[in-house]
């Protein structure tokens, strides 16, 4: 007879075979030949019926030629929709048909909560799945050009080259977050772009084909705001030109109705939707709190 402990264990195991088997048919692996005539390879996965999810740096520089191999070898063209090097996000459009696409995270992820990391690592190990928990939130990493990825997830799940775009699932094969990176100088530090963030960056890749961003057309810096009742972690304006509403010294504490704590905050609410409106931004200005009305450009 069974023990009761063998019983929960192979009903686990089972629970994670089952999971591995329904999310691997909705990944991809995606080979593309570059600019420079050098292949590349990453991965992806369907978030609706023929458009897949992937990493912009798995697309950069790509040549009309773009392949997506999906669970069991089959080889179809793929097409760029658009990409977004800022979130490290791309949109891919195939003519494929059947496969279930991968449901987003609505909820937030947990500090060590289970996860599971699929793709195809090194671009040779089709339909791979590694096992580890997030072992950190709102991680920010730099990219080229002093830019950073922002409210990244960070996780114990080996990720390698060519796992890059495919997806980061939780028991229930939602999807936590895009796989995007791992720290070469550390070891069982993988990152991924947060599910919040592809569920508001891939609608507008699909219907524009890129994102733009307003500017405030200042330097910010983080402080540690703990006076006039704003305790906490701030935004500062660091310098700013003499035709810019808002002032060097100046606070944020929201914009447009949004409360503005830290760099990701910002990076969030700096959409599209503003441009060309004069918005309301909140600040702390000589010591009180003010609204300014400010005129978005790209």
């Amino acid at each position: 007879m069974l023990s009761r402990s063998t019983k929960v264990l192979r009903a686990f195991r089972d629970e994670l075979v089952g999971l591995a088997e329904d999310v691997a048919n909705s990944v991809a692996t995606i080979r593309v030949a570059t600019a420079d005539l050098q292949g590349a390879t990453g991965s992806g996965w369907f978030s609706g019926p023929g458009i897949i999810v992937t990493n912009h740096h798995v697309i950069d520089g790509v040549r009309p030629t773009l392949k997506v191999r999906l669970r069991g070898g089959h080889v179809i063209p793929g097409e760029l929709v658009g990409s977004d090097r800022r979130t490290d996000l791309a949109v891919i459009r195939c003519d494929a048909t059947g496969i279930r696409p991968l449901p987003l995270r609505k909820n937030a992820p947990n500090l060590g909560e289970l996860c599971f990391a699929f793709g195809s690592p090194l671009g040779e190990y089709t339909e791979s799945v590694t096992f580890g928990v997030v072992s950190g939130l709102g991680r920010r990493m730099p990219i080229e050009d002093g830019l950073s990825i922002e409210n990244l997830l960070q996780t114990d799940a080996e990720i390698n080259p060519g796992n890059s775009g495919g997806p980061l699932v939780d028991l229930d094969g939602a999807v936590l977050g895009v796989n995007v990176m791992i720290r070469t100088d550390g070891r069982g530090m993988g990152f991924a772009v947060p599910a919040s963030t592809a569920s508001s960056i891939v609608p507008e890749l699909l219907e524009h084909g890129e994102i733009l961003r307003p500017k405030l057309g200042v330097s910010i810096e983080v402080i540690d705001h703990s006076e006039d009742g704003y305790e906490g972690e701030r935004l500062r304006v660091a310098n700013a030109p003499q035709d810019n509403p808002l002032q060097i010294g100046d606070v944020l504490l929201a914009v447009s109705g949004v409360q503005i704590r830290t760099r990701a905050d910002l990076f969030d609410v700096m959409r599209r939707g503003l441009l060309g409106k004069d918005v309301p931004i909140e600040v702390v200005r000589n010591g009180d709190a003010t609204r300014i009305p400010v005129r978005f450009k790209v």
